[in-house]
């Protein structure tokens, strides 16, 4: 700060930027797979128009589901390369789940949006006022607001972490390809 003031830089600086909002998925069937995809808060709203691309891949017929993943996992590739949304896990093991998520510094992280069942053990390592599950979005549409957050945004987050969950369990379960070349697509 200089003697005059505020520098321009330090008034352009919005500290909060930098943070971001990231959302924890599974998908269930013989086994649990899990995502952990995250965005910077300063890009949400480069999300906002893929919202409705991007669906709940349980409400899908069959037929609808297999178009469904090729558009979508196409958006997903490109949301990436751009560096705008970041998979920082895809996998069936909760402790490697749990054990990224102990490595993330918690100052960087603005919200959690998590899968309901998987509050509990998450809130056993961070702090239960940055998780939200995924069923009290509309009630906590207020608190959002007031951080700034767009609902949207991290609905259409949840959902992308929502197709990959499901996509990985698929095509390990139904097309019986193991996990390890499924995931090379991704990470």
């Amino acid at each position: 700060m200089h003697k005059r003031g505020i520098t321009s830089s330090e008034l352009c600086k919005n500290y909060k930027d930098d943070k971001f909002l990231v959302v924890v998925d599974r998908s269930r069937g013989k086994k649990t797979y899990y995502t952990l995809a995250a965005i910077k808060r300063i890009d949400q709203y480069k999300l906002l128009r893929y919202a409705d691309r991007f669906k709940h891949v349980r409400k899908l017929g069959k037929r609808s589901r297999q178009i469904y993943f090729s558009v979508a996992l196409a958006i997903i590739k490109k949301l990436r390369v751009n560096d705008v949304v970041k998979i920082w896990y895809i996998g069936d093991n909760f402790p490697n789940l749990l054990k990224i998520i102990q490595r993330l510094d918690l100052d960087k992280v603005e919200i959690f949006l998590v899968d309901n069942h998987l509050i509990k053990p998450l809130k056993r390592i961070v702090e239960a006022d940055l998780i939200i599950g995924e069923g009290e979005l509309e009630k906590r549409r207020r608190f959002l607001r007031k951080k700034e957050i767009s609902i949207s945004a991290l609905r259409t987050l949840m959902n992308i972490a929502d197709t990959l969950a499901n996509y990985i369990r698929i095509q390990v379960e139904k097309e019986r390809r193991p996990l390890s070349y499924v995931l090379r697509s991704f990470i």
